[in-house]
Order: C-alpha cells, then sequence, then structure tokens
C-alpha cells in the first residue's frame, strides 16, 4: 500500500520540497467580500430611499 501526505504548509525543512500551488488559497476572502457588498448594497438602498423621501 502507497500512501504519502502533501503538506502544504512550509518548505523550511531540510528535506526536498516543491511549493505546488500556482495562486496562494483566496478562501478566506470570500465572507469579508460578501459583508462588504451587503454594507454597500444596504448604504445605496438607504440613500436612495433617504434621497426619494425629501422630493
Amino acid at each position: 500500500m502507497d500512501a504519502s501526505i502533501i503538506v502544504h504548509a512550509s518548505c523550511a525543512t531540510p528535506s526536498p520540497c516543491q511549493d505546488t500551488s500556482a495562486q496562494p488559497d483566496l478562501g478566506w476572502l470570500i465572507i469579508p467580500g460578501l459583508l462588504i457588498v451587503l454594507v454597500v448594497v444596504g448604504l445605496i438602498v438607504y440613500f436612495g430611499i433617504k434621497g426619494n423621501r425629501g422630493r
């Protein structure tokens, strides 16, 4: 049985290692990005309603 462990943490070991990821993992940006989009949309709706009410 051939088992291999792939560790994506650090290459600061004496063993030969190669960084195989082509780009950094940006998955953690999804939640903050959604929060920012919701805040911006909320502000646009708020000021749109506030502006229409004054006329």
